[in-house]
């Protein structure tokens, strides 16, 4: 048999079958190996069709391998069993972000937040549709809250000093870029958006250099230029 099939098997025949598969196929979704996770769910699926958590991790499995239709037939189908999942609801949100639909993206995440208010992801997710739309004081109320959750958080500080970048907002955008770079000095982007910073300040010397650094870290990418 297939590893899948021997896990199904192994999961039925034990008395906590549905918990089996579930750690099972989480295990498989985690590895990256979709179709197992996928097969593995299913199985679980005919256990306990109202499992919340099987259709969502189900869904993950089926976006990566690329089917996104049924992965959102997953996600519309554990949301219909409990409209307030939040792993669901930002799943989904996800899915909205790569179909284009921006706004039912927000809506997503925004009730997220209804039973986890405290999830920075999700804040970083919402504040990077709203810099799509080119609403930049909603991204950078958003990227804040993260950073208010985690204030040592480099991703939420590069995130929030690009949105202060775009919004004209450059010596804001200059202290977040310099705060995260200093907490992570490996990362390329956050050389080349404050050398563009730097740039738009007519501090061409210090833009030179960080040119340089981002291309000395990453110099195979030519969005530097």
């Amino acid at each position: 048999m297939e590893c899948a099939e021997v896990a199904v098997a192994h999961g039925r025949q034990n008395g906590d079958g549905a918990a089996a598969l579930l750690r099972t196929g989480l295990t498989h979704l985690q590895r990256g190996e979709y179709e197992a996770a996928i097969a593995i769910h299913s199985a679980l699926l005919d256990l306990d069709p109202q499992n919340v958590l099987a259709y969502t991790n189900r869904a993950a499995a089926r976006m990566e391998s690329g089917d996104r239709e049924g992965a959102l037939a997953d996600l519309d189908r554990a949301l219909q069993l409990n409209p307030g999942f939040a792993p669901a609801l930002e799943k989904r949100g996800d899915w909205f972000v790569c179909a284009g639909e921006l706004d039912r993206a927000i809506a997503d995440y925004s009730h997220v937040f209804r039973s986890t208010p405290f999830s920075a992801p999700v804040y970083l997710k919402r504040g990077d549709v709203h810099r799509a739309k080119h609403d930049y004081d909603r991204a950078i109320a958003d990227y804040g809250r993260a950073l208010r959750l985690d204030p040592l958080d480099p991703t939420a500080l590069l995130k929030r000093g690009v949105a202060y970048r775009l919004h004209g907002l450059h010596k804001l955008a200059l202290a977040d870029l310099e705060s995260a770079a200093r907490l992570d000095s490996q990362d390329d982007q956050v050389y080349a958006e404050r050398a563009f910073v730097l740039r738009a300040l007519g501090r061409y010397d210090a833009a030179l250099a960080d040119f340089d650094a981002a291309l000395r870290l990453s110099p195979e990418n030519a969005d530097f230029f």
